[in-house]
């Protein structure tokens, strides 16, 4: 070790500049290595963590009140007349509220609307659901976004709206965008939605005051439609109890249920709640449902792949690293022991040239 020191000592007085660069080469690459391993295990957990921050409900819950069997009811028309109508879905949150493990309730309501905009190739606009919060203080929206543009809507506002990335990018919307809408008289909607028919109810405005960003907007989807008529992803708008008290009377959509936050996030609580819905509870007939169709399957998938990406890229930082700076350095010994009368009269210079790695 001794002789190694004895080159590397005037090598570095000598070719300090070099040396340094080297120096700083070596802390580049071992920096570049450890973030990629401090990125891949964050990208591990980014689905978890994202979902941990977004959870504002853990189940959407329907039922038919007491009396009504939902097996002998004549069709989807019949089904939201007794049982997915907000009056209805009001009565049963309160059912809910009074259940074990049940921490929040609030009423939401799932509306087909049209925004209007004659560019479109139909000469009407785009189709596209969309949420309504009714419940004052309740939870928001079935899982909070990342809001990557503006803010949530105010609960109290009549004409605040928020719109999913997706959305945005397929309508040139932003914060800020004013939006005008419409919608269809309920025993109209099959058409509308096979869209051979244009929106018939009064336009109103609303104002789009942020961008989200959920599961939804992350996966790849398809257009869901042979034209631009229709937004990609499922709902795609989202308001609050103010903007449902000013408008959702002149709307139809799929009816009303409850959002259900639990006070456990695990899968037993949710399983657990689903064992109470199962036994009727004060007569009620009830189901629920997950709170995002979104396929977390192939989302993990592609976090994994992104994950070992980065290990790769940090495999090849080290190698890179280690042959750049130890080539570099067996060179700087063999010049320094080559030039050195010193260390040649001890016979280190043969001992550099055949075993200068070292």
């Amino acid at each position: 070790m001794s002789a190694i020191w004895m080159l590397l000592r005037p090598a570095w007085r000598r070719h300090l500049r070099a040396s340094l660069l080297l120096a700083l080469m070596g802390g580049l690459a071992a920096g570049a290595v450890g973030a990629s391993f401090q990125a891949a295990g964050r990208a591990g957990t980014t689905l978890e963590r994202y979902q941990e921050q977004s959870r504002d409900v853990d189940v959407i819950a329907y039922g038919c009140p007491p009396g009504v069997n939902p097996d002998e009811l004549q069709g989807q028309a019949d089904f939201q007349r007794l049982c997915l109508n907000p009056q209805v879905a009001e009565r049963f949150r309160g059912v809910l509220a009074r259940l074990p493990g049940v921490e929040q309730t609030a009423v939401s309501s799932t509306f087909v609307i049209g925004l209007l905009d004659p560019s479109v190739s139909n000469h009407w606009g785009r189709l596209t659901l969309m949420a309504g919060t009714a419940t004052p203080g309740g939870p928001a929206i079935p899982a909070h976004p990342i809001i990557v543009e503006g803010r949530l809507p105010d609960p109290g506002a009549p004409d605040e709206v928020m719109v999913s990335e997706s959305a945005a990018a397929a309508t040139g919307l932003h914060a800020g965008s004013h939006l005008r809408m419409a919608g269809w008289l309920q025993e109209h909607l099959d058409a509308a939605i096979d869209g051979a028919l244009p929106p018939e109810t009064t336009p109103f405005t609303s104002t789009v005051v942020g961008i989200g960003r959920g599961l939804d907007d992350v996966q790849a989807s398809g257009t869901g439609s042979l034209s631009d008529s229709t937004i990609p992803g499922n709902v795609n708008i989202y308001g609050g109890p103010g903007w449902v008290r000013a408008h959702s009377a002149g709307l139809s959509g799929y009816g009303s249920a409850v959002m259900v936050r639990l006070r456990g996030a695990a899968a037993s609580d949710v399983v657990t709640f689903e064992e109470l819905l199962n036994k009727a509870p004060e007569g009620w007939l009830a189901d629920s449902d997950t709170v995002t169709d979104a396929d977390v399957s192939s989302i993990r998938r592609v976090i994994d792949l992104e994950r070992r990406a980065v290990l790769a890229f940090a495999a090849i930082a080290i190698v890179a690293a280690v042959a750049f700076v130890g080539l570099t350095t067996a060179r700087q010994l063999r010049r320094e022991a080559e030039a050195s009368p010193q260390l040649s009269a001890l016979g280190i210079q043969q001992f550099a040239v055949v075993h200068g790695s070292c």
